[in-house]
């Protein structure tokens, strides 16, 4: 297989984070590249429907509407989303469907019939790319009913690829955050919850949001020399220029991968983890105060001790939870227990212990596991993905 092929199929997952309408290039190159017959990008998330999308190639009418049938979608992750979860966010795995044909009266014979009849596919290669309660994300390449197995060269490049598929995906959800208040890309940058700044060629800094600007007056591991570029602490500048000039130099060319994550620290207690990935305007959404026409690294800035946060209008609108009990909610899903969070919160153990009462019957869960569980699906914060 093509690594340059590869490659630019790497900087389009990168260009469709910044706008959606690549996604459809990127399904068509992947089928192209693992020469198979059909494939399908899909991407939902209940708290922010600007998430949402479903990008296919060569797939009939028929089955894209029979995938976005309620029913069919149920049926679809009951029979296929565990097996998914055992191999793993970002692990590819393999499934021959034919079998279904011969299960008349069941769910999945009505799977054959509605999805697969209909494209003539049966072997696939999916890899769930995000899993929350939520939200869910999965890329499926599909071959023929009788075509062979996908070969190990392809799954292997699936894998390698789901990375940043997972990488651009989790850009495209911070940005649907903030997606509806505000309109031109550097709105919504400067809106984020995640410290951004953007390095051009030179590796000096261009732009940084108001999240960034704090982190950088925080923390002494952050600095900017005299030509504007970003200092990190000195054991970890080699590796950190690394990412960033991996951006700008041809990975075909130069042996190197797209990008990458570094935790920082002052070996003490303060650390930060960083994301450096492409970046590349191609639409000019971007005012004209922030040029970004041309090539740039993103750093995406979280503090390693910084509480989650939950989505709070999410949680009212399934669950029906009151202000006092998502307030108690976030205290759990940080780690405190039943007695730090009656201490925090200023009320008894009592009182904590009937508002979680209230909260499980509420939530539908039956333990805590459970609840945190839920409650870690709910969350915005930014995910380094390694």
């Amino acid at each position: 297989m093509n690594a340059e092929s590869e490659n630019e199929i790497i900087g389009l997952i990168y260009d469709a984070s910044m706008n959606a309408a690549v996604w459809q290039q990127v399904i068509d190159r992947i089928v192209e590249h693992t020469q198979s017959k059909a494939a399908i990008l899909t991407a939902v998330d209940q708290m922010y429907s600007d998430y949402d999308f479903v990008y296919s190639n060569n797939l009939p009418a028929e089955s894209i509407l029979a995938y976005q049938d309620e029913r069919i979608s149920v049926i679809d992750m009951r029979l296929h989303a565990q097996k998914l979860l055992d191999v793993g966010v970002g692990e590819p795995e393999q499934f021959n469907l034919m079998h279904y044909a011969e299960m008349p009266g069941t769910d999945e014979y009505l799977f054959y019939e509605r999805c697969m009849r209909p494209s003539g596919i049966g072997q696939f290669c999916a890899v769930l790319l995000e899993h929350g309660h939520s939200r869910w994300s999965v890329l499926g390449v599909h071959r023929a009913k009788d075509a062979p197995a996908f070969e190990r060269q392809n799954v292997e490049f699936i894998h390698r690829i789901s990375k940043h598929l997972r990488r651009g995906l989790q850009i495209h959800r911070q940005l649907s955050i903030v997606k509806q208040q505000n309109h031109s890309l550097q709105k919504l940058l400067d809106h984020m919850r995640t410290g951004v700044m953007l390095l051009d060629e030179q590796r000096s800094l261009t732009y940084s949001n108001q999240c960034a600007q704090n982190i950088l007056q925080k923390y002494n591991l952050l600095s900017l020399d005299r030509f504007n570029r970003l200092i990190v602490p000195k054991h970890q500048q080699e590796k950190f220029d690394q990412l960033v000039n991996g951006i700008f130099i041809n990975p075909v060319n130069a042996g190197r991968e797209v990008g990458g994550v570094i935790a920082i620290s002052d070996g003490v207690e303060r650390s930060l983890m960083i994301s450096v990935l492409p970046f590349n305007d191609s639409q000019n959404l971007t005012d004209t105060v922030m040029d970004t026409s041309e090539k740039h690294a993103a750093i995406f800035f979280t503090e390693v001790d910084r509480c989650y946060s939950l989505e709070k209008a999410y949680l009212k609108q399934m669950f029906g939870l009151a202000r006092r009990e998502m307030e108690l909610c976030e205290y759990l899903v940080n780690g405190y227990s039943i007695e730090e969070i009656a201490d925090t919160a200023k009320i008894t153990l009592s009182t904590v212990r009937t508002y979680m009462k209230y909260i499980y019957a509420k939530t539908g869960c039956s333990s805590q596991t459970q609840l945190i569980h839920l409650l870690m699906g709910t969350t915005t914060n930014f995910e380094h993905i390694h």
